[in-house]
């Protein structure tokens, strides 16, 4: 018996070797083997873990997820503001910015340029036949702190190093007579007077920095607008930018009822 089981430990022995030490004929097809293995392999996990939620995947309109990313307010006044811009960067170290919408009390000042998990739904989505690029818009439903702060702390420190170089650089254009707003978001329709307004009434220049934007130059943005709207408040006794926001929407819809006036004349 002791023999039996001698021979059968020796016999086991010698497939594993086998199997760690293939003959010559073999070891090219086991190296193929293993390494198309271990190509799906890591082809899977990257699209499993990278996969950006809400943009390139689960990204139909209704969809409910959660990203990890920053918000940025459309607005110096995060009580009122309603229009967001949501940044997240996929595996390829690629920024995408989202437009995105909240109710009232959702988005927090405090949570602003820092790294947070978004809950949101997709309202809008549209896709570029021939590229087969996704465009969604989305309405945040509920913003947190991410779990994963503790491992920002360079880039939270960034940012609020940014915020306050933006209120420092503000108050320096104040005193120099040359205050700007900065805007993050859609250049201004063809039609928009609101950076003449500004500047005719208020002497503020309009600065539009566009969409794509990283966290750091969203808060000094922040930081920037902040001064500059409340020292123009204390100046004028009133919010500004929202008073030429408004000038400039009744400026176009007059436009466009005389225009609309001058084509019923000249069809008659």
């Amino acid at each position: 018996m002791r023999h039996h089981k001698k021979k059968e430990s020796v016999m086991g022995l010698a497939s594993i070797g086998n199997v760690l030490n293939p003959k010559p004929t073999l070891r090219p097809v086991l190296t193929i083997i293993l390494v198309l293995g271990v190509t799906l392999f890591v082809g899977a996990l990257a699209l499993t873990d990278f996969a950006v939620p809400l943009v390139e995947i689960n990204n139909k309109v209704g969809n409910v997820a959660e990203i990890h990313g920053y918000v940025v307010a459309l607005g110096h006044n995060v009580e009122d503001c309603k229009y967001y811009l949501v940044l997240v960067t996929n595996d390829r170290m690629e920024h995408i910015v989202i437009s995105a919408t909240a109710d009232k009390n959702v988005v927090k000042e405090s949570l602003l340029g820092r790294p947070v998990i978004i809950k949101a739904q997709v309202t809008d989505r549209k896709e570029d036949p021939k590229t087969k690029r996704v465009v969604v818009k989305l309405k945040i439903l509920s913003i947190r702190s991410s779990k994963k702060q503790k491992s920002f702390k360079k880039i939270k420190g960034l940012a609020q190093s940014e915020y306050e170089r933006g209120k420092a650089d503000a108050l320096k254009d104040l005193k120099a007579n040359r205050p700007r707003y900065l805007q993050i978001g859609r250049p201004l329709s063809l039609d928009s007077k609101f950076s003449e307004i500004l500047k005719d009434e208020y002497d503020i220049k309009f600065v539009g920095l566009g969409c794509a934007v990283v966290p750091r130059v969203a808060e000094h943005a922040r930081g920037y607008n902040e001064v500059v709207v409340n020292e123009m408040k204390r100046r004028f006794g009133k919010d500004v930018i929202e008073a030429a926001w408004q000038k400039d929407r009744e400026q176009r819809r007059k436009g466009t009822k005389e225009s609309t006036k001058k084509a019923m004349n000249a069809d008659k």
